[in-house]
């Protein structure tokens, strides 16, 4: 009997996890995440959501933080006029979370965790650049743009509606002509979450 009861609780246990809503994902992501929203305030933040009001508040370090979407299993919450965060539910025990910086150029950090975020997950997305020369440019050309796509910033994008993630970049030190000059031979990926990772 007592063995019947804990496999009862923990079929219980399981159902709970993998029925969380991204609502309750995100209320109950760790203080240490973001230490200047903690759980009162992104409550309240939801809370706005579900009321169709502004759902904006001002976090503790004095910025506003505002909730721009929020479905089943997707999430974006611009953190202040410079960060967003991007959360999105992969599958019943996998969500991914994207913290990106907008300054003069961008950049963006991936994370994987379990749906209770309990535990911190192995991340082994190939995000690196990857170049190619068209056919109709010169092998000069591409000789010399090569050598202007260092360093690179990493921009990530979730997809709201699929179980996917664009990877495109960004280059700090160029001026606007060069940064058209290079997108020609700039490969943007789109990984999908395959067998528990980005591929």
């Amino acid at each position: 009997m007592k063995t019947l009861f804990i496999a009862f609780m923990l079929t219980m246990g399981c159902s709970f996890v993998s029925a969380q809503s991204m609502r309750d994902i995100w209320i109950n992501m760790p203080d240490k995440l973001l230490p200047y929203l903690n759980k009162s305030l992104r409550t309240e933040l939801a809370d706005y959501v579900a009321i169709k009001a502004n759902p904006s508040i001002q976090n503790l370090l004095g910025d506003t933080t505002s909730i721009e979407k929020l479905t089943d299993d997707y999430l974006k919450v611009n953190l202040n006029e410079c960060t967003t965060l991007q959360v999105k539910k992969l599958d019943n025990n996998t969500i991914a979370v994207v913290k990106s910086w907008n300054n003069a150029s961008s950049d963006s950090d991936l994370k994987l965790y379990s749906i209770d975020w309990s535990t911190r997950k192995e991340n082994n997305a190939d995000v690196a650049l990857e170049i190619e020369k068209p056919d109709t440019m010169l092998a000069s050309t591409y000789s010399d743009l090569k050598w202007l796509i260092s360093p690179y910033f990493i921009i990530l994008t979730l997809s709201e509606k699929e179980n996917s993630m664009k990877v495109d970049y960004a280059f700090p030190l160029l001026g606007r002509k060069d940064d058209e000059r290079v997108r020609p031979i700039v490969k943007t990926k789109f990984l999908r979450w395959v067998d528990n990772k980005f591929q």
